[in-house]
């Protein structure tokens, strides 16, 4: 009974999200979240563009919001594969994902990407 109520407060905030950037343009609002690395050192986190990347998704924008983050864009579709294979009753097909996304190496490369973004959209402007 615990797991299905952590699940269900999951999808509570899945939709809120959904339906928050879906409503406000964090571009057009004053009072989003903004980047506290970008506004103190004037350098761009891996994360920076993704609030704009998903308001632009949710509106049919795909193009416009690839352009805002990059490698959020390219690795959203990966975390929710891993995700919905927790979600999803047990299966060899789960099984199979979770025994090949979800291990140690996959995590080192997530690491290794997410530092070489960070510097490349730095030093390339992306």
């Amino acid at each position: 009974m615990r797991k299905y109520g952590l699940w269900v407060l999951v999808a509570v905030a899945v939709v809120a999200a959904v339906w928050f950037y879906y409503r406000f343009d964090p571009s057009q609002t004053s009072w989003s979240p903004k980047c506290v690395m970008l506004a103190l050192t004037g350098y761009k986190c891996p994360g920076c563009g993704t609030q704009r990347m998903y308001y632009n998704l949710l509106h049919g924008h795909p193009l416009k919001a690839i352009s805002y983050n990059y490698f959020a864009a390219l690795l959203a579709p990966y975390l929710l594969v891993l995700a919905s294979t927790y979600l999803a009753p047990a299966s060899s097909y789960t099984q199979w994902v979770r025994r090949h996304l979800a291990t140690r190496w996959a995590a080192y490369t997530y690491a290794a990407l997410y530092i070489l973004w960070w510097f490349l959209r730095n030093l390339l402007g992306l």
